[in-house]
């Protein structure tokens, strides 16, 4: 459910070039579709058979050399509402790839880590969403993903802009997030579904992620669920009668045809003129 420009929303919250040496000793959940899309986007630059392969091979190996451990996840089948989604992103092949091409990559890449005695889990549904539910739980302590729907499932760390250059990582903590914008998991979903995602891309008309933040604000600085509210607006009495307000033709106020002033400013001062009289 990628989620409509949360990660410039949360730029200030993140912790940018993280060195992964800094994760020792720690056991990490990683998408492997995420990590496939950003390997393939490479091998497709460089023309090279089976290249990400390769880098799969080289991304797992500096993890586990700095005492990391690593719990791969896989996709399952794809929920029936985010078909939309992906018939978008399937337009585009040259950085995209449909179920079955990832299936076919994911069974290479399995065997890899098969053989390097690393686990590697299929889930029923979204990798990410597997990956977050773990990680809230406590088995995992953290979710490596450009996926932000980890954090709108429950993750509670995620990990993304791996750079095997520097060795470093960007890190997104829910801690954080909620103490500098004062948004919790549940805000978060209620952007997603105003601002738009995989499983509504373009989300209410004329609300982008900013307004969608804004809203969260106010009701939080009201003591109201987010959630909740825009679950409620389909039942709600109030949004009905303002819907019949904007509606309903507004009647223009009346003019006197000698002064053209509005009628009631002309009673006001027939009004007067009367009393001094």
């Amino acid at each position: 459910m990628g989620v409509t420009k949360l990660w410039t929303l949360l730029t200030d919250t993140c912790q940018h070039d993280l060195p992964v040496s800094s994760l020792h000793g720690q056991t990490i959940a990683v998408d492997l579709s995420s990590w496939i899309c950003e390997l393939r986007k490479i091998q497709i630059a460089q023309t090279i058979p089976n290249l990400y392969l390769k880098n799969l091979f080289y991304r797992t190996t500096y993890f586990m050399k700095h005492g990391i451990k690593l719990v791969f996840v896989e996709d399952g089948t794809a929920p029936e509402i985010k078909k939309a989604a992906l018939a978008y992103r399937n337009k585009n092949r040259e950085t995209s790839l449909d179920r079955i091409g990832l299936k076919s990559i994911s069974e290479k890449c399995r065997e890899l880590l098969n053989n390097l005695g690393l686990p590697c889990i299929q889930s029923v549904g979204e990798a990410e969403a597997l990956c977050a539910q773990i990680n809230h739980a406590g088995v995992v302590d953290g979710v490596l993903t450009s996926d932000g729907d980890a954090l709108l499932y429950g993750a509670k760390k995620v990990y993304r802009n791996f750079k095997m250059n520097d060795g470093t990582v960007d890190c997104y903590d829910m801690v954080e997030i909620e103490n500098k914008l004062k948004v919790d998991r549940r805000g978060l979903v209620a952007m997603a579904l105003l601002s738009g995602c995989d499983y509504d891309k373009d989300g209410v008309q004329n609300v982008g992620a900013q307004k969608a933040y804004d809203l969260v604000q106010l009701c939080t600085k009201l003591g109201v669920d987010p959630l909740n509210r825009i679950m409620t607006w389909r039942t709600n009495s109030e949004l009905k009668t303002l819907q019949k307000v904007k509606e309903s033709p507004q009647k223009k106020p009346s003019h006197c045809i000698v002064c053209k002033h509005l009628v009631t400013k002309f009673k006001q001062f027939l009004q007067k003129k009367s009393a001094l009289t």
